[in-house]
C-alpha cells in the first residue's frame, strides 16, 4: 500500500507509507539517509543538533549505515567541519537532492525547513508506483529539530513519532564535537609556531556574536583585557576567521606591552580553529552565547568522556535576558554567567547554582551590558584558582 499526497499545484505522489515499517514482511532496516535542508545556518545550534541526529542511529541499531546528506552548499565546509569524525555517520555528503541515490537507502528521513523541495524530487524520480515503485519510507523530523523557527514551513511527511520518544530521552545529555588526538597536536604546534611558549598558558577570547546585544560595553572588554594580560605568562587567542582586520583594531585599543600577547587566528578553516580550541595550551575558553563557545563545550565534553584528558580547561560564557536554560543546560563544563538585580546591587551567578524553576524564568536577568569588568574578573580568578588546586591534587597521584 502506498500513501498518498495531493497539495495545491501539486501531482499526487506515491511513496511508501509509514505502515510499511510495521508490516510483518518488512525487510530489516540496514542503510538510513538523513536530508538535511536549511536555509540559514547557526554555528551553536548545529554543532547540537548533528551530535543529537548522530546519537538516533542507536534507535535503529548498532549495525546499520547511517547517512546524511546536506542540500545546502553554502554552508558546506561548515558543516562538515562539525560533523567530521563524528562515529554514528557512515557518510557525510552535500549533494543536490536530484543527485542522491536514493534506492540505497531503506529509510528517508526529512530535516528541512520546506520539504516541498524534496517533494518535488520525488515526484520526478518516482512519478509512480506503476513506474520504479520506491521501497524507501519517508519521514519528516523536521518540526523535531527547526521547532523554535518562524520560517518552517508546514511539513510535507508523516512525522517520525517513535524516533521522536526516543530522541526526547537525549535531550539533557552533553553533546560532543568529536576532535582527534591528532587534531590537538596539530594545534599544539600551530600555536608554538605563532609565538605560545611551553611555560606559558593561553585564554582563547571569543569577541563576536550574532548581535551586539549578547556583548560587553567595550569599556568593560577593555578593562578585562587588561586584567588578564597583567600575568606576563598569560597570552590570549583571537579569532579572526573572515581576515576582517582585528589585529589593527586591538593595535590601536591595548598598549604595546599587552597587544605583544595576543595571538590572531586569521583565515583559518572553522576545522582549524576547533583544534586551536582543544590544545592542551589552552587554560580558558571565555566569550558570550554563542556558536563557538558551544563548539568548545562539546569537544570538552568528548575529550573527558573519552578519556582524552583529565580536565577541561575554564569554559565561561556570559549571558543576557534570554533563555540560558535551553541553551546552556546540557553543558555541564560550562559556567553559564547570569546577572540579576537583587535588593537593588547586580548579582552575578552561574546557571548550575540556581533552583530548577529559576533556571528556567529569566525574566528579571539584566543586559549583556549590564557585565563590569571587576565582576568577570573575580569570577574567572577564582574559577581559576578551583581549577589549579584541581591540578595539583591530580598531579599528587
Amino acid at each position: 500500500m502506498c500513501l498518498k499526497w495531493k497539495m495545491d499545484n501539486w501531482k499526487v505522489m506515491y511513496i511508501p507509507s509509514v505502515d510499511n515499517n510495521v508490516k510483518s514482511n518488512q525487510p530489516a532496516i540496514s542503510r538510513v539517509l538523513w536530508i538535511y535542508d536549511d536555509n540559514v545556518f547557526f554555528l551553536g545550534d548545529n554543532c547540537i543538533i548533528l551530535h543529537k541526529l548522530g546519537q538516533c542511529k542507536r534507535f535503529f541499531g548498532p549495525h546499520i549505515e547511517m547517512d546524511i546528506n546536506f542540500v545546502n552548499d553554502s554552508y558546506l565546509g561548515k558543516y562538515m567541519d562539525i560533523g567530521r569524525n563524528n562515529p554514528n555517520f557512515s557518510n557525510l555528503t552535500g549533494l543536490p537532492l536530484l543527485d542522491v541515490d536514493y534506492d540505497r537507502y531503506d529509510e528517508i528521513i526529512c530535516v528541512s525547513t520546506d520539504e516541498t523541495a524534496l517533494v518535488s524530487v520525488l515526484q520526478q524520480k518516482y512519478p509512480g508506483p506503476e513506474v520504479h515503485p520506491p521501497k524507501f519510507t519517508v519521514y519528516s523530523f523536521s518540526r523535531a529539530v527547526f521547532f523554535k523557527r518562524q520560517n518552517l514551513r508546514s511539513p510535507v511527511f508523516p512525522f517520525y513519532e517513535a524516533l521522536f520518544k526516543y530522541a526526547d530521552g537525549l535531550i539533557d545529555q552533553p553533546y560532543e564535537l568529536y576532535i582527534s588526538p591528532d587534531e590537538r597536536i596539530w594545534g599544539d604546534r600551530w600555536l608554538e609556531a605563532n609565538g605560545i611558549k611551553k611555560n606559558e598558558q593561553l585564554y582563547v577570547i571569543v569577541d563576536n556574536a550574532s548581535s551586539r546585544e549578547k556583548l560587553l560595553r567595550l569599556d568593560a572588554y577593555y578593562n578585562l583585557l587588561i586584567h588578564l594580560l597583567e600575568p606576563e605568562h598569560t597570552k590570549l587567542l583571537i579569532f579572526d576567521e573572515t581576515s576582517m582586520g582585528k589585529e589593527a583594531f586591538y593595535k590601536e585599543l591595548l598598549d604595546k606591552k599587552y597587544f605583544g600577547r595576543l595571538i590572531f587566528s586569521k583565515g583559518l578553516k572553522l576545522r582549524e580553529d576547533l583544534c586551536l580550541i582543544s590544545s592542551e595550551y589552552v587554560k580558558m575558553v571565555f566569550g558570550p552565547c554563542t556558536g563557538l563557545l558551544h563548539c568548545a563545550s562539546g569537544i570538552y565534553n568528548h575529550l573527558i568522556k573519552n578519556g582524552l584528558v583529565t580536565a577541561a580547561p575554564a569554559l565561561i560564557v556570559y549571558t543576557g535576558p534570554w533563555d540560558a536554560y535551553f541553551w546552556w543546560n546540557a553543558s555541564p563544563l560550562v559556567d553559564c554567567l547570569i546577572l540579576k538585580k537583587s535588593a537593588g546591587e547586580k548579582v552575578l551567578l552561574t546557571l548550575n547554582t540556581l533552583r530548577d524553576y529559576e533556571k528556567k524564568d529569566f525574566t528579571d536577568r539584566l543586559d549583556c551590558s549590564d557585565y563590569t569588568a571587576d565582576m568577570i574578573a573575580g569570577f574567572i580568578e577564582s574559577k581559576m584558582s578551583i581549577l589549579a588546586t584541581h591540578h595539583e591534587n591530580c598531579d599528587q597521584y
